[in-house]
């Protein structure tokens, strides 16, 4: 690829050209040195990654989501729209994605499917896992124990512009200075650790 050729690439091109498949990282051997309870496992099988073959029925691109890592090496689509969308505030989700807030986009797993890719996932919680990119860290999602919801991070979406966050969760840990949606519902965490 020449000088500047980057720029020239569609999303799916740049996708595809950048992306670190499950195979090279293990030929890679990338590990870091974390904590036994936030050592990464593999992400559960529980998504196909053709949405016709789990029986979803083809949507117009309106009602159809996509989204993904920075590296391009982990990509997600989900058809219909989002059950709910908001800020999260609680100290977790600021320290999971490094922001003074999260905002984070509801998708019903029978809707959702991992296009490229597998995310590496960690518990962070007793009640709770978070997936990540593995090869360059983006985080991608927030998963309740037994919810058939994942909760995606706005910022992993490729047309976040879409969403309107409807809430404030966890907002006895927000920032005086992290000011955003004025005049939405709120919301104390109710989960203590």
């Amino acid at each position: 690829m020449e000088a500047g050729s980057a720029a020239r690439l569609n999303n799916a091109e740049l996708a595809r050209a950048t992306s670190c498949q499950p195979d090279e990282m293990e030929a890679r051997n990338v590990r870091f040195a974390i904590p036994s309870c936030y050592r990464t496992h593999d992400l559960e099988d529980h998504t196909g990654t053709n949405p016709a073959d789990r029986g979803l029925q083809v949507m117009s691109d309106q009602e159809k989501w996509t989204g993904g890592c920075l590296c391009g090496g982990c990509r997600y689509e989900f058809h219909g729209e989002p059950p709910h969308s908001g800020y999260c505030h609680c100290n977790m989700c600021k320290r999971a994605t490094g922001g003074p807030f999260a905002v984070l986009v509801q998708a019903r797993l029978s809707d959702f499917v991992w296009t490229t890719g597998k995310p590496s996932v960690y518990r962070s919680s007793p009640i709770a896992t978070r997936g990540f990119c593995a090869n360059c860290g983006t985080p991608l999602f927030l998963q309740y124990d037994g919810d058939e919801l994942i909760r995606l991070t706005a910022g992993s979406l490729d047309h976040p512009e879409r969403i309107r966050p409807a809430g404030h969760y966890g907002v006895e840990s927000r920032l005086r200075w992290a000011e955003c949606g004025p005049g939405l519902p709120e919301e104390q965490t109710q989960e203590r650790f």
